[in-house]
């Protein structure tokens, strides 16, 4: 089994079908033909697999934000999955000196007596270069929990998670060195592996917007959209066994994945926009009042930085970077 994308999206329809029982996959319904996200009921719209229409009135920015997406011509395709058991991320508690951090971002913290029921985002995936001779990688995504610093409860181990991967590897051939670039979308709900999604394909300069339901603390609705393909894919995900989402923090993130052993790609910036979460008791989480983490190296140094940009959106900056 192959990583980085290099599977034949073709794979046969009983070994997706056993892949999807197996990771606790469900389907939504296929979506008719002139299909009207904006004017479809709610019940229509929950059973063809797009995100829940906001309230107008009492989240006007919010609706404005989904009508905004869901007025660009979408093409739902069913999802083709492959496990990456070699590629994990983890929750925050995974990191710390000295080995660095690895995450940077922003992190919003529920209420407390509340939990996160969504989380959204928008970004462009970045161009990477490899800071030194050698492999490197790059992970931008959202989530829900896995972050330290809960100031309300303990932090959850957990985490839902979906996003864009770059790597650059280098391979030694008799003839000479080769460089390949590869670019690939996942989603992970920790401690289970991360799986990629085989026929969702996003390249360097393409604008990815997700979308993560919490439909209970076992069960999921995952929607991820190539704005610039005008593709996307929604489904639904159990959690792993004797695994439940806490809701406590959501996340909008540069990530250096730990088990790649790379170095991290140099980014230059990455955008998050659209950046809200929302929560049970209808309280809206934005990005960009949420906690600045930056990224630091194993000397604690940093080295991706972020600002907040506006209320919803966050730059994430490479620290060699132009500011």
């Amino acid at each position: 089994m192959t990583d980085v994308g290099t599977l034949d999206d073709q794979r046969p329809e009983a070994i997706q079908a056993q892949l999807r029982e197996t990771l606790g996959i469900g389907r939504f319904k296929p979506v008719p033909d002139r299909f009207d996200p904006l004017k479809a009921s709610p019940r229509a719209l929950r059973a063809h697999g797009f995100p829940a229409r906001p309230d107008a009135k009492l989240h006007p920015r919010l609706h404005e934000q989904w009508e905004r997406i869901l007025s660009q011509p979408i093409r739902l395709i069913d999802p083709q999955f492959a496990v990456m058991r070699d590629k994990g991320h983890g929750s925050h508690q995974a990191y710390g000196p000295p080995a660095g951090n690895g995450w940077g971002g922003s992190i919003a913290f529920a209420p407390k007596d509340d939990r996160i029921t969504f989380v959204s985002g928008q970004w462009t995936v970045p161009h990477i270069a490899a800071p030194k001779p050698g492999n490197s990688i790059c992970a931008c995504w959202i989530g829900i929990d896995g972050a330290n610093g809960d100031p309300y409860r303990d932090d959850s181990n957990d985490i839902l998670q979906a996003g864009t991967t770059q790597m650059i590897v280098t391979t030694d051939h008799w003839y000479g060195d080769s460089t390949d670039y590869y670019s690939f979308v996942w989603f992970e709900w920790y401690p289970a592996p991360p799986v990629e999604i085989t026929n969702l394909h996003a390249s360097p300069g393409d604008s990815m917007y997700c979308v993560i339901c919490v439909y209970s603390p076992t069960e999921a609705g995952i929607h991820l959209l190539n704005v610039t393909t005008g593709l996307g894919v929604s489904f639904t995900k159990s959690a792993p066994p004797k695994v439940k989402l806490h809701g406590n923090c959501a996340e909008w993130v540069v990530e250096d994945p730990p088990s790649a052993s790379m170095s991290l790609g140099r980014f230059g910036n990455v955008y998050f926009d659209e950046c809200v979460a929302g929560t049970e008791n209808g309280q809206l989480l934005l990005a960009g009042e949420g906690r600045m983490l930056p990224m630091y190296d194993s000397s604690g140094h940093d080295i991706a930085i972020p600002t907040a940009e506006t209320d919803l959106l966050v730059r994430i900056r490479y620290a060699d970077a132009a500011p």
